[in-house]
C-alpha cells in the first residue's frame, strides 16, 4: 500500500457445513467484527455441538 492513511474495507464469510461438506448456514459480515461476536448468532440453531 502506498499510503498509510488509506482505509481498507472488506468482508468475511462465516459458514457452517454438514458432514458431507455442504454449506448449511452462512453469514457475510464486515471484517471489523471479531469471530467471537458472530459465532453465537451463527450457531444459535445448531442442534448438537
Amino acid at each position: 500500500m502506498t499510503s498509510r492513511r488509506a482505509k481498507m474495507y472488506g468482508f468475511r464469510i462465516h459458514l457452517t457445513t454438514t458432514i458431507n461438506q455442504v454449506v448449511d448456514q452462512w453469514m457475510l459480515a464486515p471484517t471489523v467484527y471479531w469471530e467471537g461476536k458472530l459465532s453465537p448468532a451463527l450457531l444459535e440453531d445448531a442442534a448438537s455441538l
